[in-house]
């Protein structure tokens, strides 16, 4: 969530900069992104850092990062750069509850967005969320809120391509037996009468 008034000053002193960034392709070297890391901070939750190479600004380090918590039902995504040091620039959530736009000239009425919801930084460096078109809809809302259509959806809003497709997403969970999604559980094991 956002903090509220708090400005960043390098994404307003370079909006056009940050902007353009937004708009601008970035490209996953893998077609298949394997999301199977346990998050240090939070075991629960699977996360995953991939590089990617923007088309425009090839120089600098970026980067999507992804975080699936509680049975893939709750999810980020988000893009951090080099470029801009100290935020994630454009971010998706699927889940966590509303986001409260406490910015100047945002009225009272207008400040509550539910998930799922972007988040992004405005020409006066404020962060702040926002449905697209989509997510206005409550039925597309809640299509996009499971992650096998948010993904390519969160793709498609910060231009993230793998050729001229959307990388797919491997996601592998701890079990149990400590084996991964797509195993056979029963492997290795005789039944016998």
């Amino acid at each position: 969530m956002a903090k509220a008034n708090i400005i960043n000053k390098e994404i307003s002193d370079n909006y056009e900069t940050y902007n353009l960034f937004l708009k601008t392709t970035k490209i996953s070297p893998d077609s298949k992104i394997k999301v199977n890391e346990k998050k240090k901070n939070h075991p629960s939750s699977l996360y995953k850092t991939q590089p990617l190479i923007c088309e425009l600004y090839n120089y600098v380090n970026t980067n999507l990062i992804i975080e699936i918590r509680e049975n893939n039902s709750d999810f980020s995504f988000g893009i951090i750069s080099s470029l801009f040091l100290n935020c994630i620039l454009v971010r998706y959530d699927s889940g966590g509850g509303t986001h409260r736009n406490n910015i100047p000239d945002v009225p009272l009425s207008e400040q509550s967005v539910t998930t799922p919801h972007f988040h992004k930084y405005n020409k006066n460096g404020y962060e702040f969320a926002y449905k697209t078109d989509k997510l206005k809809d409550e039925k597309e809302a809640t299509v996009l809120s499971d992650i096998e259509f948010g993904f390519p959806f969160f793709c498609h809003e910060a231009n993230i391509k793998y050729n001229e497709n959307y990388p797919e997403l491997e996601i592998y969970s701890v079990n149990l037996f400590s084996k991964n999604i797509g195993d056979d559980p029963l492997e290795n094991i005789t039944f016998a009468e």
